[in-house]
């Protein structure tokens, strides 16, 4: 939790922001932001032997964490994100929730009852979905929706050459590489 910053001094503070304003100036994220503790979680009533049974849970830097948060807030400024994805689009949107999608799914089913009408719902969920992310297309993606500049280099510098470990049972991995995937947890 960021809630230690509250208790900085002043000039505590300011050295923050000056590191956060020379990232965003030189559009690269330290490597010590880009790195992850993960600790793998036993999924209930699955087998200890499997490592699919593991929900990885990624701890990051509280320093980064921030940043992205004043990033995320530069990025809605650039572009509405609920004008350009489809309206019934609810996931990682601003103002938009799964309460939303329930209720419209709510509504759908309550006039196909009133009407007695088939309902055919298709609901996915992408296993992986944050590892599998090809980071070409995601910067293709952005770059069609305007993403250039400062945000667009700061962004490259933030999704390559990540790197975590692994803390298992107190001992802690030596450092893996990402290749692929968004990190988890980001607001991004």
């Amino acid at each position: 939790r960021a809630s230690f910053l509250q208790s900085w001094g002043a000039e505590c503070i300011t050295g923050l922001l000056t590191i956060f304003n020379r990232s965003w100036v030189e559009g690269v994220v330290p490597n010590a932001w880009k790195s992850a503790i993960l600790l793998p979680f036993l999924k209930p009533g699955k087998p200890r032997t499997a490592v699919t049974s593991y929900r990885p849970i990624a701890l990051t830097s509280v320093f980064a964490k921030t940043f992205e948060q004043l990033v995320l807030q530069r990025i809605y400024q650039m572009v509405d994100l609920a004008a350009v994805l489809h309206k019934h689009h609810f996931g990682f949107v601003k103002n938009r929730g799964s309460t939303d999608a329930l209720l419209l799914f709510h509504r759908y089913l309550t006039v196909a009852r009133m009407r007695r009408w088939f309902l055919y719902a298709g609901i996915l969920d992408v296993q992986g979905a944050y590892d599998s992310v090809n980071l070409s297309i995601l910067f293709a993606k952005l770059k069609d929706l305007g993403f250039r500049g400062r945000v667009l280099q700061w962004l490259g510098s933030f999704f390559m050459h990540r790197s975590y470990q692994v803390r298992w049972r107190g001992v802690l991995s030596s450092s893996i590489p990402t290749k692929r995937g968004v990190p988890q947890g980001s607001v991004f």
